[in-house]
C-alpha cells in the first residue's frame, strides 16, 4: 500500500524562509545531502535496467529516471549552489557564521 504525504505550505509573511535567507554554511549542513546514497542507489539503478536490457520508453525505467533526475539531483544541486559564496552565476552571498 502506497501512503501520500500531503504537506500545507503556509505564508509567515516577513518571518518566512527561503533560499535568499539561507547562509551558505546552512545549506551545507542541510539534511538534503542525506538525499546523496538514495541518488547513488537511483543511479546505479538505471544503469543495471540499462545493461539488463530495459527500453527507454519502459515505464518502469522512466520512473526510475524522473526520481533520479527531477527530485533528488536538483535538490542536491541546489543546495550546492547555496552553499558557494559566488562563482555560480548568482549574485555574491554574503557568508555569515552560525
Amino acid at each position: 500500500m502506497l501512503v501520500y504525504c500531503t504537506c500545507v505550505y503556509t505564508s509567515r509573511g516577513a518571518d518566512a524562509v527561503d533560499e535568499t535567507k539561507l547562509q551558505p554554511w546552512q545549506a551545507e549542513k542541510n539534511p538534503g545531502r542525506r538525499l546523496q546514497p538514495a541518488l547513488g542507489y537511483l543511479t546505479r539503478l538505471q544503469r543495471r535496467m540499462e545493461v539488463t536490457g530495459f527500453p527507454p520508453d519502459d515505464r518502469l525505467y522512466m520512473a526510475a529516471v524522473k526520481a533520479q533526475d527531477v527530485s533528488a539531483k536538483r535538490l542536491l544541486v541546489e543546495l550546492h549552489y547555496l552553499s558557494c559564496g559566488s562563482g555560480i552565476g548568482r549574485p555574491s552571498r554574503q557568508a555569515a557564521g552560525p
